[in-house]
């Protein structure tokens, strides 16, 4: 099968979360590892990013905080309406954060796909080739819209140009394991999770989140390389997890890599600099 490949000379990191510099340096170095003849770039808060390269400043960022105070999702089986008029203490909320360096609070989910279009707005027409693939990490919930049962479901990642990774969606996003669902209701304190040497899901401030980052970052490159960021091999850090436990299968067992498919697609693709 004849692939067109589009290998990104510049990989732009955009680092919207509470992760130390040390944690962003070595995702950096994590995507070197398979991209040698790429640059990495890492850059600050994506809107504090791109918004200097505006001179009618203040007018963008209104623009901006009123458009992901309508793209707010506030109740999961209501589909935005993305022509609302959002309330001022939605569009001042969006304001505090666009004027500052300030990491938003967690907690209040976005259609994912709206702000994936509002991002790429932003980018300058120089950097809006294939020569870049631009991937920002937020905290933020971000959900789509599925018409098959009338709901939002959280994701952990929006794939397309820029790409997405939510790390609280790798927390939200992928269902837990069934007995967390039933302690919910046997145990609301969920002490007994608390304390299970072998839990099988993240919660904040889990230290493993850093790993399990590297695997959505290698789809959303394959996602610029191919247009396809999945594998449905569950040993290949490309698997579509929908639970919790096939994540940690996928990017934390020992030795978690790419499939050997993809990693020959990659090969091929850096021209067998691999």
């Amino acid at each position: 099968m004849d692939i067109n490949f589009a290998t990104p000379a510049n990989i732009c990191l955009y680092c919207d979360t509470d992760f130390e510099q040390s944690k962003i340096d070595n995702l950096a170095t994590f995507l070197k590892r398979y991209f040698l003849r790429s640059i990495i770039i890492v850059r600050k808060n994506f809107f504090s990013y791109w918004l200097q390269q505006y001179s009618a400043l203040e007018e963008k960022i209104y623009y901006l905080a009123k458009k992901l105070a309508q793209f707010r999702v506030h109740h999961p089986k209501k589909k935005v309406n993305y022509t609302r008029n959002p309330l001022l203490g939605e569009i001042n909320f969006e304001l505090k954060f666009l004027r500052s360096d300030s990491i938003k609070p967690r907690g209040v989910i976005y259609d994912g796909v709206q702000v994936m279009k509002i991002c790429s707005e932003l980018i300058t027409p120089d950097e809006s080739t294939w020569e870049y693939c631009h991937i920002i990490i937020t905290n933020q919930l971000l959900g789509t819209w599925d018409e098959n049962d009338g709901r939002y479901h959280i994701r952990v990642s929006i794939y397309g140009f820029p790409s997405i990774i939510s790390t609280s969606g790798i927390i939200e996003g992928p269902a837990k394991p069934r007995e967390y669902y039933l302690g919910l209701i046997l145990a609301p304190d969920q002490k007994f999770l608390k304390n299970d040497s072998n839990l099988r899901s993240l919660e904040h401030g889990d230290p493993r989140i850093l790993e399990v980052t590297k695997g959505y970052l290698l789809q959303a490159l394959f996602y610029h390389l191919t247009g396809d960021p999945f594998c449905n091999n569950r040993d290949c850090r490309l698997f579509n997890a929908h639970w919790q436990e096939e994540m940690f299968y996928a990017q934390l067992r020992p030795g978690a890599d790419l499939c050997d498919v993809h990693y020959q697609i990659l090969n091929t693709a850096l021209g067998g600099k691999i």
